[in-house]
């Protein structure tokens, strides 16, 4: 009964948060997109389906919850380039127990575009003709960067819970921006082989003020999803499956493959791991060395992410357990 009640206290917390950060003012639909980039690429391979998973450094962005089942510490960094290098994605995690009932953590993300053009008209009284042509008036980099400070705490056998608070940092050549947002989460094991997983990403909406003459809103965002684990007979090893979908606050038209993150895992031994899955409609492969030779307490994962009209990635990281 006890832990029936912190679940129906948390997820009604959580959806009434969400309910109210979505029905407030329109939200610009594009402000938070290199919050959607992922971090780790065991779970970007598996087509980020990580909401009921995580539980490991990576959970301050997937779901906060994840925290609570720290049993060791972890640091766990990836790094990927697109579009020949004029984009560069980077990710640090680390997350630590601080009892057998809480963990804590702290994530960095970072995206940095360079050499984009800025460009003017001759004389931008005049209207664009032969005699009044566009130039490129200067080449500027941008950076966004957002910094996870994250707790969790478990509330019975089955349940745990978790917060991030994040800052945002942006930059466009000479001006920047400031914000602050708020994430929650909460998984729950069903019996010995389900979990589940719900995950409110900026559910206050966050504000991200440009030197204080214009903003930036970044929408809420529901992650829900379910994960199965399940020996598999006669060839040994353990078989992931999980699934989950996205509801944006400002676009709630966005339904069907636009929203739902499919994937699979297959560890056939405690050395390697296979995976692949569906993120938005959008193909992911990955394999994983989950014991890197020498050092038994560290782990290598690949990740590669099709897209058909954007530029394909590769997303390397390294986690290091201590």
């Amino acid at each position: 009964m006890t832990s029936f009640r912190y679940t129906a206290t948390i997820v009604l917390f959580l959806f009434s948060s969400v309910i109210t950060a979505f029905t407030g003012d329109a939200a610009e639909r594009y402000a938070g997109d290199f919050l959607s980039l992922g971090s780790g690429a065991r779970a970007l391979g598996m087509g980020e389906t990580y909401v009921a998973i995580a539980d490991d450094a990576t959970s301050s962005y997937y779901n906060p919850a994840g925290l609570a089942s720290m049993t060791v510490r972890e640091v766990t960094l990836m790094h990927s380039e697109q579009f020949g290098g004029l984009e560069n994605y980077n990710t640090v995690a680390f997350a630590m127990p601080v009892s057998d009932k809480m963990g804590i953590g702290v994530s960095l993300v970072h995206l940095g575009v360079g050499n984009i053009k800025y460009t003017r008209l001759w004389d931008p009284s005049k209207a664009l003709s032969d005699s009044n042509r566009v130039e490129i008036a200067s080449r500027e980099d941008a950076s966004d960067y957002a910094l996870y400070f994250s707790g969790a705490r478990r509330f019975s056998d089955d349940l745990d819970a978790g917060v991030s608070i994040k800052v945002i940092r942006r930059v466009v050549g000479d001006d920047t921006a400031f914000g602050f947002g708020i994430d929650a989460g909460l998984r729950y094991r069903l019996g010995e082989h389900w979990e589940l997983g719900l995950a409110a990403r900026d559910i206050t909406g966050t504000t991200i003020a440009w030197d204080g003459y214009s903003n930036d809103r970044i929408a809420a965002t529901l992650d829900a999803g379910f994960a199965y684990r399940t020996m598999v007979p006669l060839i040994g090893g353990e078989l992931l499956t999980s699934a989950s979908i996205l509801y944006f606050g400002d676009s709630p038209d966005t339904k069907g493959l636009d929203t739902m993150h499919i994937g699979v895992e297959y560890a056939m031994n405690d050395y390697l791991a296979f995976r692949g899955g569906s993120s938005t409609g959008h193909g992911t492969f990955g394999v994983g060395i989950r014991r890197l030779p020498l050092i038994s307490s560290s782990s290598l994962d690949y990740a590669f992410l099709s897209h058909q009209d954007l530029d394909s990635t590769h997303r390397v990281s390294l986690s290091v357990r201590f």
